[in-house]
């Protein structure tokens, strides 16, 4: 192993070989910001079991991750797990690195890389819309209130649109028609 994920062929013996790995997520190439803050390391479990010049890596990343609710802004901490199975073999005739479909990987025959792979199935994993919890009630869109902690103060009756008030009356009981 060179780099934290690259691995190299020749020292990898024929047949299974347990790693365990913990990084950073700036290690990793995880990406700053977008509303993400990742707590602590990245920790990879993997099994790279290796035939001639085919290698197959199947494991384990796992991490947590803070973002804020997507309702009502309050910050949500989430255990990320991404399920990692790769293979990787020597690209043949007229292939290219571009050519690998998702979860294969080329390599040049002495070295393979798994960092790219793993970063794709962590972000895959991390939520896009965090709740703090499934029945979160937002925020007021009047006055900014957090509605879990209670009802805001002011009105929540709004003007309906004059072209629109045919369809109001639907919303309501038939017998108040």
């Amino acid at each position: 192993m060179d780099l934290p994920l690259r691995f190299r062929l020749r020292s990898i013996e024929e047949g299974a070989r347990r790693y365990a790995i913990e990084l950073s997520a700036a290690e990793l190439g995880l990406p700053d910001g977008g509303g993400i803050e990742y707590l602590g390391p990245v920790a990879i479990d993997l099994e790279i079991v290796r035939s001639g010049e085919q290698v197959m890596a199947r494991g384990e990343a796992r991490l947590r991750v803070r973002q804020g609710c997507v309702r009502c802004l309050q910050p949500v901490e989430t255990d990320v797990r991404a399920e990692v199975s790769v293979v990787g073999r020597k690209p043949g005739e007229g292939e290219s690195a571009t050519d690998a479909a998702d979860g294969m990987i080329y390599h040049d025959g002495e070295s393979f890389d798994l960092a790219g792979e793993i970063r794709e199935v962590i972000l895959l994993e991390i939520p896009a819309n965090p709740l703090c919890r499934p029945d979160c009630a937002g925020l007021c869109p009047r006055c900014g209130a957090d509605r879990n902690a209670g009802p805001c103060g002011c009105t929540e009756t709004h003007a309906v649109d004059p072209r629109l008030a045919a369809l109001e009356a639907l919303r309501r009981p038939p017998s108040e028609r």
